[in-house]
């Protein structure tokens, strides 16, 4: 027993590495970092000398590298090494770049959600710059089935799925039924990708909360307020989807109107 108590067990080594035990299992167990030796009864048994090397393989998982990767480079001079770190410099960049996308439709949508809330229902004149719009095929008239397939092969189209797009649909002004949308659209940010110009200006927008059932009605009294104002609308409607719920949950589903609004001062 003398010559054992040279050694550290497993809970002590863990303990001084501020790591669980399980972690030194595992890593024993896939050949990553093992005890100097096992008694006859499995017990594990570390020295000292060996947190330096325990530290080292902990110090490069702080870097996201794999343990497969950390495997390999611990067995490697410094210029296979340096090449290692480089590649995991590069993968660690590319994550960053997708972090930062994701970031800002994040803040986009929080910030949607957050003006919508406080304005359903309520008109409002704004002022807008110049969009670029893609457009889909005409889908007037169309069986509902049919619009929702082309739809849903615009959003597939682009570089983010669904509601993680400014989209939405577009009826032109002069139609009677303006729930009888004509065009689907995705906004873009290269003026080059675009289909359609939607022009800047002064536009009418309004929050409506609920299904399509009810945007017929929603649009009667639209009009009617527009009428007592004098505004006259110019182009299309635009509908543009803020908030996306389940089939099950369409009484939240949140859409902003857009108008521009002729000659508006």
């Amino acid at each position: 027993m003398s010559h054992i108590r040279q050694y550290l067990r497993t809970a002590e080594m863990a303990k001084l590495a501020h790591i669980n035990t399980r972690t030194l299992h595992y890593y024993d167990e896939i050949g990553l970092f093992s005890p100097v030796y096992k008694d006859a009864h499995g017990y594990r048994f570390y020295t000292i000398e060996q947190l330096n090397d325990l530290g080292l393989i902990l110090s490069l998982k702080e870097l996201s590298l794999s343990l497969k990767d950390i495997q390999l480079l611990l067995h490697q001079d410094a210029s296979v090494a340096k090449q290692s770190l480089m590649a995991q410099k590069e993968t660690i960049e590319t994550k960053m770049d997708q972090l930062k996308t994701i970031h800002q439709l994040l803040t986009r949508k929080i910030s949607d959600l957050d003006i919508a809330q406080h304005r359903i229902g309520v008109p409002l004149l704004i002022d807008l710059e110049e969009a670029y719009l893609q457009l889909s095929p005409s889908v007037a008239g169309m069986p509902f089935t049919e619009r929702l397939a082309i739809g849903y092969d615009l959003l597939k189209s682009q570089p983010y799925i669904f509601a993680n797009n400014i989209y939405g649909t577009m009826t032109h002004s002069d139609k009677q039924q303006l729930s009888d949308y004509d065009f689907f659209f995705v906004q873009s940010d290269h003026k080059q990708q675009a289909t359609f110009i939607k022009p800047a200006g002064r536009y009418l927008s309004v929050i409506y909360q609920g299904d399509d059932n009810g945007l017929d009605a929603f649009y009667a009294d639209l009009k009617r307020m527009m009428g007592k104002k004098n505004w006259q609308a110019e182009g299309y409607f635009f509908e543009r989807t803020l908030h996306e719920t389940l089939l099950a949950n369409q009484q939240n589903y949140l859409t902003e109107i857009q108008v521009k609004i002729k000659d508006a001062q």
